[in-house]
């Protein structure tokens, strides 16, 4: 628990290594995976965590199942 938010699920869709396309292939494998998940959770609302690329496919997959998200931006998150 983080931030006084449960975790209700977990998807991983890392794909080591930096080079570009290997973060598009993580990308790729979340857009596969989320709807799963936000299917049996059914949330209201989305809470998007990070920087632009880390929650491109979070807001993508918001977006194509209609549910409404927020982009909480704080600084240094991801950098501890």
């Amino acid at each position: 628990m983080r931030m006084g938010f449960k975790h209700a699920a977990r998807v991983v869709t890392l794909v080591e290594g930096e080079a570009p396309a290997i973060m598009a292939k993580s990308t790729g494998l979340e857009l596969i995976k989320l709807p799963t998940v936000f299917g049996l959770l059914r949330p209201d609302i989305a809470l998007n965590v990070g920087n632009c690329f880390e929650i491109m496919d979070t807001t993508t997959t918001d977006a194509c199942m209609n549910i409404r998200w927020c982009r909480l931006w704080v600084r240094g998150v991801g950098h501890r």
